[in-house]
């Protein structure tokens, strides 16, 4: 099992939707993910809408938490989707 911790960064010209750039992100991976913010802890088997409660804004810490065949995979690109504004991709 792995963890990270991170502090979101979205430049402020562009919309703030990082909770749902993740929950469409976790999908693409085999380990069971999950996204802990203040004490709220939710998984890909939540729904978009659980994810929103999240409230993820610029400058919000996260913690990325995965484990299974591909965790190293999944804490580096969701790491990098919030840190380096890569979530723009998605759109």
């Amino acid at each position: 099992m792995l963890t990270k911790k991170v502090t979101v960064k979205i430049p402020h010209i562009y919309p703030k939707k990082p909770d749902s750039c993740i929950f469409a992100k976790m999908s693409e991976f085999d380990s069971y993910i999950s996204v802990e913010k203040d004490g709220l802890k939710l998984s890909k088997e939540n729904s978009l809408t659980d994810f929103f409660k999240l409230d993820i804004k610029d400058g919000s810490e996260i913690t990325i938490i995965a484990d299974g065949t591909d965790e190293q995979q999944a804490v580096n690109v969701l790491s990098e989707l919030l840190t380096e504004n890569y979530y723009l991709d998605i759109w």
